[in-house]
């Protein structure tokens, strides 16, 4: 009766005294039934702890209170984890028995229209027909954009590959261009050493000539020599490129053989959600028939 009257007189629900402790704890400590119901009846919090981090209907659970656990149960708490008192599953089970009944108290001179029940299966079954259509809309056009998306890739990936095939028949055609340089280079050469061989047969008494064509025979080997090395270094380099461009595309290709399994499962998964749709669709229909 006091607390009734100080709560009548404006004091909080949340007073605590000094040390922390809540009203509500006070009582579930006290065992003090009858004010818990109070405290409930005006929208008292039963699941906050105090400043030990202790709950209300713990500290009812541990004292072995019966009356002050089941208005905390009443009221709204839940039995924590691994909590024990004797008698404490009768209590549970008497509070959802009794909240069971406050809820179905007042739907006893509740009358419901067959009509309406006609009304509401129907408009659960055109309902659910609408949900299934849009669902498979959803998941066809989920299907349909993946599949766009990964033939503009597969494209995407054969127009590369097909400009790096014309990039390479370019190189080749270069390559061959050059060997012939090359050949003709080697003809002309031939050519020269010969002319060489004339000359120096001509002029085989003149000393200082004789040196003066070593000199320009030795030139014109190194020339060739620079040649071939330069020759050598524009195939290898040329070949360097080839291999990769070859290279990328077999990389990029590889890419997307990987991640096709990976659409295939998405648009498999998405077949057999489908399908489990259809079957929870068939079976509401089938309760809704049996109704």
């Amino acid at each position: 009766e006091a607390v009734k009257v100080f709560l009548e007189g404006g004091v909080p629900l949340t007073c605590s005294d000094r040390e922390g402790r809540r009203l509500i704890h006070t009582c579930a400590r006290n065992d003090l039934p009858k004010t818990i119901k109070l405290m409930v009846s005006m929208k008292a919090d039963v699941s906050k702890p105090d400043s030990d981090g202790a709950l209300p209907i713990s500290l009812a659970i541990k004292n072995k209170f019966h009356g002050a656990v089941k208005e905390l149960l009443m009221g709204g708490a839940t039995v924590p984890a691994n909590a024990e008192m004797p008698g404490l599953a009768a209590i549970v089970m008497e509070v959802q028995l009794e909240q069971c009944g406050n809820e179905i108290r007042p739907l006893a001179g509740c009358e419901v229209d067959p009509q309406d029940i006609l009304e509401a299966e129907r408009s659960v079954l055109e309902g659910m027909q609408e949900h299934k259509r849009l669902l498979k809309l959803q998941e066809d056009s989920r299907a349909a954009k993946s599949l766009i998306e990964l033939e503009s890739r597969i494209k995407e990936q054969e127009e590369t590959l097909e400009e790096i095939q014309k990039n390479s028949a370019g190189l080749i055609d270069e390559l061959s261009q050059r060997k012939i340089d090359v050949r003709n280079a080697e003809t002309e050469l031939s050519k020269l050493r010969k002319e060489l061989s004339s000359v120096l047969e001509t002029f085989n008494e003149t000393k200082e000539d004789d040196e003066k064509l070593k000199v320009e025979l030795e030139e014109n080997s190194r020339q060739l020599k620079e040649l071939t090395k330069e020759r050598d270094e524009i195939l290898a380099a040329q070949l360097e490129r080839e291999q990769l461009a070859n290279q990328d595309v077999l990389q990029q290709n590889a890419k997307l053989q990987e991640e096709l399994p990976f659409v295939r499962a998405e648009l498999d998964s998405k077949l057999r959600d489908k399908e489990e749709a259809k079957r929870l669709t068939e079976k509401a229909h089938e309760l809704v028939e049996t109704l």
